[in-house]
């Protein structure tokens, strides 16, 4: 794969603050950041125009982090799906008016699984939903007024 390897932390700041910002951030002079799915395509076709595979988890993982970190983060991320379940099932069992957060387990439950499907996709994802709850109870903070 070589040159175009990708860095994580750049692919998940990438669409928050865009390319241009990205490029110059990890100085990237001119190389273009790809997937890690893209990246094995490339390196065994490399006149194609497109295509590639998604890069799973367990893809992901082992590129990464190579063998044993991909191992324990594929394990790490089995048990926290689990957790996250359990939490789930157990606030909707017993507190049935909490509902924020009911729908933030909810949330994080049905975004994880894009985490599987495309690790980079399924990180922005769950910043996006922490980011928009923090800011929400931020604004529930501030303008809360007492009756």
């Amino acid at each position: 794969v070589g040159d175009k390897d990708s860095r994580f932390i750049e692919l998940i700041a990438r669409p928050y603050l865009g390319s241009g910002v990205t490029d110059n951030i990890f100085n990237n002079n001119g190389r273009e950041t790809i997937t890690i799915g893209r990246a094995i395509w490339e390196y065994w076709y490399p006149n194609s125009l497109s295509g590639g595979s998604t890069d799973h988890f367990d893809l992901a993982a082992y590129s990464y982090f190579g063998y044993i970190g991909g191992s324990f983060f594929v394990f790490y991320l089995g048990f926290i799906l689990g957790r996250i379940n359990k939490m789930k099932i157990n606030l909707y069992n017993t507190n049935k008016q909490n509902f924020t957060s009911i729908v933030f387990f909810a949330l994080i439950y049905s975004k994880i699984y894009q985490l599987l499907l495309s690790p980079v996709v399924g990180v922005v994802a769950l910043i996006d939903i922490f980011l928009i709850f923090l800011i929400l109870i931020v604004f529930s903070k501030l303008f809360r007024h007492e009756a």
